[in-house]
Formats: structure tokens, sequence, C-alpha cells
């Protein structure tokens, strides 16, 4: 039996929305699935995963940050979390940082307050069944 989003009773919402950058005269647009979960329940990891930019360069200076360890992953990823031991302990997994990096380096991010999860996430396919969001949530469900 294939594990999915519903079988593990996460409830699913998907929207879209686009962003059109102009550098030079030459327009780029980006297609985002914006992923909502209600999860059935609040796992331990309450935590955001976005793109590491210089603002956030700036406030590592006065706040600790968890590091992976991974030199592509700490470079690209900002976390920001109230549960840095559940936090830190989530991210081991090779799998689960591929995940997340997928999502950042595209613009995206991954957000976990409470019961609900937003990824917001670059699809060609528009498919929220992903097998890296599926055993994604399924850590963080098991966290």
């Amino acid at each position: 039996m294939t594990t999915t989003l519903e079988s593990l009773g996460v409830g699913v919402q998907t929207a879209h929305r686009s962003e059109t950058f102009t550098i030079a005269g030459v327009s780029t647009t980006k297609n985002y699935q914006v992923l909502t979960l209600q999860l059935p329940s609040e796992p331990k990891v309450q935590a955001t995963f976005c793109q590491e930019g210089l603002g956030k360069k700036i406030l590592k200076l006065f706040k600790k940050e968890i590091q992976v360890g991974d030199a592509v992953f700490d470079k690209a990823v900002y976390i920001t979390t109230e549960t840095p031991d559940a936090t830190k302990a989530f991210l081991a997994p090779d799998d689960i940082q591929t995940t997340i990096l997928g999502a950042v380096m595209s613009g995206g991010h991954i957000e976990i307050r409470g019961r609900v999860m937003t990824a917001t996430m670059v699809r060609a396919d528009g498919d929220a069944t992903d097998p890296g969001l599926v055993r994604f949530v399924q850590a963080l469900l098991s966290s």
C-alpha cells in the first residue's frame, strides 16, 4: 500500500501563486504550488525553513541558528524555531534536508505552526502526492 497524505490523516488544500520578475528587460515567471496541510496532531517540530538571503545573514549575527553540518544546506536554508532540539533531530536524515532544500532553492518555503504546515514549492506537475513531501510529513508526525 502506498502512503499518501490522506492516509496519514492529513487534510490538504492546494492553491497556486505566480511571481513575475523582470531583470534587464527580461521577464521570468515562477509558478508555485501552495499546500496547506492540516495535520492530525501537533508535531514536536515548530519551525520555518526559508531561503537565506542578506537580511537573514544579518539576523544570524544576533541570533543562534541551527546548523546541520552540510555546507550547502546550511548556506541556503534559514531556520527559525521555538523547538530547537526537536527541529535539529528532525533534520538529521538527508531526505528531510533534500525536501527542504528543494523548496527553498526555488524560492519557496516550509512553515510548521501548530497543526498547520504550509509548503510553497515550485511545481511543474501540480502534484500534492510528491513522495518526498509525503515522507517529510510522515517523519514530522512521528518526530
